[in-house]
């Protein structure tokens, strides 16, 4: 029966990751630097995918080695590719973390469940994107760290090898380097408490510094950190990006973070294990940083899986236990030939679902077509119809990196999902005309767009004030309007 609740939270994730249609918008403006880097075989230092920043100095180096990642992996496998690195990527965190579970003698059930409570959390994150990179290697960081205080296993060597990747592929590195430090402090306080603390710290101080050594091995060498100041400081990424905003605890999307921790400070409250220092720490920081940041669960939900299941897992339950284990264990007897033939149905099942959920079997199966694996949210199919690509487009900037994905060169955008990029004036005139306020048909002649690509459901207002002004419109479907102005 155990190796039946090992497998499960991994073939939920593994299908779960594989069923989710792209819908990121950073992935499609990434999928094309990365071509951009591949055919000119340097790291793009300008951007050429809007007109309102054209040729403004923008630091792709952050996320280079994604970018070209995610274009190898379309130009060799297509979209279903990206589709299957977005699941073995989420399920390799979850493996990961379930063996770390286990390995600390929690019972395999309980470190099933709790493992797929995470994955739940982390599911609305997952989708691929860069970011998708930074949350397997803060989990591989967090876990050599980690064994390293528990086991003593010293493969902290791994850590600057980790980083060099991490560094090129996402601006979340530098939540490794807080890690770090909170597990070298912890340590610190751990010898300072008990001096008898066998544990050495050196591997721990030598590694740490070959780690930030590394950090220069980045196109940008030691001004590295400019992408993560540049986003972290902007008041519109902070102010429009609901990734950058607070928790909130009556969305859905938070209950996996509080329940969580809610299950380990009851497993505070009646564990006679006195908890690490590191635990603490760990626990508090990224807590406190979840809720003022809701792109920080996942980072949460990573380290506090085995810190509440072994805080919990082996807590001395009373009645309660007793039948709770009984429940989870029926039918554990595979020596029973009945219980042993459902159990392996059951696992046939998971390995037959895990395999009809590849993209290339699932699209055979129900006849669709490739491009059924990009979400419905993109105007995928008003594209297609275009009888020429446009010159310069306005739209969502949520829609701006499939748009660059499909139609550039020659088109270009007014804004992408990268809020950064643009000073606060350009944010003015986009919201001037996205709202029809005074002046916006002056402000589309001013910037010579030629083609407006508008949401059904959120540029109503727009879509019939263009249409008075003289737009007309030459493609269209269940979420788009696209207009062309009118020739006088």
């Amino acid at each position: 029966m155990e190796h039946l609740w090992l497998v499960l939270p991994l073939a939920i994730s593994f299908i779960a990751l594989n069923m989710t249609p792209l819908k990121e918008g950073d992935l499609w403006w990434h999928i094309k630097v990365g071509e951009q880097a591949l055919r000119e075989m340097q790291v793009p230092r300008f951007d050429e995918f809007t007109f309102t920043a054209f040729q403004s100095e923008y630091l792709f180096s952050y996320s280079w080695l994604s970018a070209v990642c995610f274009y190898v992996v379309y130009k060799l496998f297509g979209l279903s590719g990206l589709v299957l690195v977005q699941a073995l990527t989420g399920t390799t965190i979850f493996a990961l973390l379930l063996r770390e579970c286990v390995r600390q003698g929690v019972a395999p059930s309980f470190s099933a469940v709790l493992t797929l409570f995470c994955f739940l959390g982390y599911y609305s994150f997952g989708s691929i994107r860069s970011q998708i990179f930074s949350f397997l290697f803060f989990c591989l960081f967090f876990l050599l760290c980690r064994n390293y205080l528990t086991q003593g296993q010293n493969r902290l060597w791994l850590l600057p090898v980790v980083m060099i990747a991490w560094i090129n592929s996402h601006g979340a590195w530098v939540i490794g380097i807080v890690l770090l430090g909170i597990f070298l402090g912890s340590l610190l306080l751990e010898r300072w408490w008990n001096p008898t603390l066998e544990l050495s710290l050196r591997p721990m101080l030598v590694w740490m510094a070959v780690t930030l050594l590394v950090l220069p091995l980045n196109p940008e060498g030691l001004m590295v950190y400019r992408s993560v100041v540049a986003i972290g400081s902007n008041s519109i990424v902070q102010q429009f990006i609901s990734e950058w905003q607070p928790l909130v605890i009556t969305n859905s999307v938070s209950w996996p973070f509080l329940g969580l921790l809610g299950l380990w400070i009851f497993g505070l409250a009646h564990t006679e294990r006195r908890p690490r220092i590191y635990e603490l720490f760990l626990m508090l920081v990224f807590a406190i940083l979840t809720l003022r940041y809701l792109r920080m669960m996942p980072f949460f939900l990573i380290l506090a899986a085995p810190i509440v299941a072994e805080t919990v897992g082996n807590l001395r339950w009373d009645e309660l236990h007793r039948r709770l284990s009984g429940f989870l264990h029926s039918g554990a007897n595979t020596s029973n030939p009945v219980n042993a033939f459902a159990n392996s149905i059951f696992l046939v099942a998971l390995l037959g679902g895990m395999i009809g959920s590849l993209p290339w079997v699932h699209l055979s199966v129900l006849g669709k077509p490739t491009s059924s694996l990009i979400s419905s949210y993109f105007p995928v199919e008003a594209i297609s119809k275009l009888p020429a690509r446009p010159t310069r487009v306005f739209s969502l900037p949520e829609w701006g990196g499939y748009i660059t994905f499909s139609l550039h060169p020659p088109t270009t955008i007014f804004a992408d999902g990268r809020a950064e990029l643009l000073p606060h004036a350009i944010w003015d005139d986009y919201l001037t005309i996205a709202t029809t306020s005074t002046g916006w048909d002056e402000l589309l002649e001013r910037y010579q767009v030629d083609t407006l690509i508008l949401s059904k459901a959120r540029q109503g207002a727009l879509i019939v004030a263009a249409r008075h002004s003289g737009w007309i419109s030459i493609a269209e479907d269940d979420v788009a309007v696209v207009l062309r102005k009118e020739p006088e």
